[in-house]
């Protein structure tokens, strides 16, 4: 069994014109809380998901604290984490932002990276990037995001079939 690293270029590139695609679809959003100090909007009809469950979908012992599930799509979900006390200084989010992309891309160095940037989200600044993971029946859109709340580090990623994801 051979690597043909052509046709893994082309059809990431192929992936990648898609999602530069514009999309027809529109979506209405709503507020949503985690946490004392972070409020943000998910799409309408989106729901906190309760403790059981989220035990049962993350069994290990760092699952995530906050959990929303996406209306329609029980496989998407959105997770957040606040970390540990501590300041994470003005450049903590893109830190660890990057150390987490680096991690991804050595344990999974097959999995598609998409972009990363930086959005204003007025008083703070919002570390991301995306990439394709391989699950059991197909390949997982990841959108994972860092930013620095009350100088608490809080990460958050985002799931689901990449089949569904939008550009």
């Amino acid at each position: 069994m051979g690597y043909n690293d052509l046709k893994i270029a082309i059809k990431r590139r192929k992936k990648l014109q898609q999602r530069e695609q514009p999309t027809e679809q529109e979506y209405e959003f709503e507020p949503f809380r985690a946490g004392e100090a972070l409020e943000f909007d998910l799409p309408a009809g989106s729901a906190k998901a309760e403790e059981p469950f989220i035990k049962r979908r993350y069994p290990h012992l760092t699952r995530p604290a906050v959990v929303f599930c996406m209306p329609g799509d029980p496989a998407a979900d959105i997770l957040f984490q606040e970390g540990e006390e501590r300041t994470v200084g003005e450049n903590g989010a893109r830190a660890e932002k990057e150390a987490v992309r680096d991690m991804i891309m050595r344990l999974h160095p097959a999995n598609p990276f998409y972009g990363e940037g930086v959005e204003d989200a007025g008083r703070m600044k919002v570390e991301w990037f995306d990439f394709d993971s391989f699950g059991l029946d197909g390949m997982i859109y990841n959108l994972m995001f860092f930013t620095s709340v009350r100088g608490r580090l809080c990460s958050g990623s985002f799931h689901c079939e990449s089949s569904r994801a939008a550009a």
